[in-house]
């Protein structure tokens, strides 16, 4: 499974959840990726405001490896996507 499907598959949990509860915000959302020979990866999308006020919300990305945070670019090379 590569990076993007697996930040596909959370923003599409992430619109699940918040299509089941639309007058709640979901403000993050992570999903748990078993991969044959690298481990279990974690991915989490949390909503972040721009430094600055005209800048619109956007998502920050945030990888774990078994546990560990991890960077994409590092993430990318183990899992070889």
């Amino acid at each position: 499974m590569t990076l993007t499907e697996m930040l596909t598959a959370t923003f599409e949990r992430r619109e699940r959840l918040q299509a089941e509860e639309p007058n709640h915000k979901i403000w993050a959302c992570g999903e748990n990726f078993e991969i044959d020979g690298v481990g279990k990866v974690f991915c989490c999308i949390e909503i972040a405001q721009g430094a600055q006020t005209f800048m619109r919300p956007h998502f920050r990305r945030n990888w774990k490896l078994n546990g560990k945070r991890i960077s994409a670019a590092k993430l990318q090379e183990i899992v070889g996507a």
